[in-house]
């Protein structure tokens, strides 16, 4: 038995498996060990999902947020690109327009020409593709656990502190304690009531 006692590791639950569950479980997976709790079965690769219509239309990731992506999980834009994301500098690899009506005095169109030298790196794909990436790149991390087809039913604790999220699985309702609970179901969310 070791002299000292290793230090509690404390742990979170984030109540929801979309893009932003899982970026909130990704960067609390340096202070944390992180439960997500998810009300549908997620899909294996960049399928639809229940409650997020918009995932199939196309996406795109300004450069700041691109940043943002890679700095929270390390890669991530290479393993997007490689799963078929394309990455397009503004202006330089894509042509802008303006209608006749919002620059006054133009003809039908003005088209932007295109630039050599650009700062600005986007992220260009459909959003299932971008939501299975961040899916299969951050359950990746052994400090992230998937509890899928689990539904958060409410907070336990009382007036002072949340303890953890009472879950419905299996038919089966039963208790999920943590340090640190963090909702984010959006607009399913049973927290407010």
């Amino acid at each position: 038995m070791p002299a000292h006692p290793a230090p509690h590791r404390p742990t979170a639950l984030v109540i929801g498996g979309s893009v932003t569950g899982l970026f909130v479980a990704a960067a609390l997976t340096g202070s944390a060990d992180v439960t997500v709790v998810e009300r549908d079965v997620l899909p294996d690769g960049p399928r639809p999902r229940r409650g997020v219509p918009q995932n199939r239309h196309t996406h795109l990731m300004w450069s700041g947020g691109v940043r943002a992506l890679d700095r929270l999980t390390p890669g991530l834009v290479d393993d997007a690109t490689a799963s078929g994301a394309r990455p397009v500098r503004v202006m330089a690899d894509m042509v802008s327009r303006a209608m006749a009506d919002m620059v006054p005095r133009a003809p039908d169109e003005i088209r932007f020409r295109r630039f050599t030298a650009t700062g600005h790196r986007n992220l260009v794909c459909f959003g299932d593709l971008l939501d299975s990436v961040v899916r299969r790149r951050v359950l990746a991390d052994p400090r992230v656990t998937l509890r899928q087809d689990t539904t958060a039913i409410g907070p336990t604790g009382d007036d002072r502190r949340v303890t953890g999220v009472r879950v419905r699985s299996g038919g089966e309702e039963h208790t999920l304690t943590a340090d640190l609970v963090v909702d984010a179901a959006g607009r399913g969310s049973r927290t407010p009531r």
